[in-house]
């Protein structure tokens, strides 16, 4: 069988709303996953974090908190097994800090997360400590303006804005959806007439 899944919220993913609520259980998102066969981790608790603004003054504490707690959570509630993580926006700072702490992955998707210099040391974790790594990005415009914010100033890789994850597996460019939709909407993920969808990228039910 396939890995079970863990969802990890953005930047200010607590609030509810169309775009918030995706990770939480019984939403649309949830329901697409078991559609296809896959297992979210604990549909009675989820992983929570903060979700506070980070990153800002080089401090990245809330990132490296939330990724020691993903890392128990999965050993508490999978021990010993492999999980795969879907991660929106700064959610993906969170596995890659869980990746450094020693989290072991099977597939990892992370999406519009922003892609910083300061991050360079757990954005190679997570390539070393997962098996797959897929991250999928809008276009700048309609990115911005939360991928740009995420970026700014000295956290930027390279001095640019770059969209793209330099050190994942795969890189998919879909430039129909905004920053927030490319998680909330769910019919992204499922197979359709046009392809299998992205749900298909945490792997076959094995």
């Amino acid at each position: 069988m396939a890995a079970p899944v863990v969802t990890i919220a953005g930047t200010w993913g607590l609030e509810t709303g169309a775009n918030a609520d995706w990770w939480r259980p019984g939403s649309e998102f949830w329901r697409m996953l078991k559609e296809g066969g896959y297992q979210p981790l604990d549909d009675s608790d989820p992983f929570y974090w903060s979700t506070a603004l980070d990153g800002v003054d080089r401090n990245n504490f809330h990132w490296d908190a939330a990724g020691r707690a993903l890392a128990w959570y999965a050993a508490l509630k999978c021990p010993g097994r492999m999980v795969s993580l879907i991660a929106h926006s700064h959610g993906g700072q969170v596995a890659a800090y869980a990746a450094r702490f020693g989290l072991r992955i099977d597939t990892v998707v992370t999406v519009a997360t922003p892609v910083r210099a300061d991050m360079g040391d757990e954005y190679r974790a997570l390539r070393d400590r997962s098996l797959r790594w897929v991250h999928i990005y809008t276009d700048e415009e309609k990115g911005t303006p939360w991928q740009r914010l995420g970026e700014l100033g000295l956290n930027t890789l390279g001095g640019k804005i770059n969209q793209a994850m330099p050190l994942c597996a795969e890189n998919v460019y879909y430039p129909k959806e905004t920053h927030g939709s490319l998680v909330a909407a769910a019919d992204l993920w499922r197979p359709s007439p046009d392809g299998e969808g992205w749900r298909s990228m945490l792997g076959p039910l094995r």
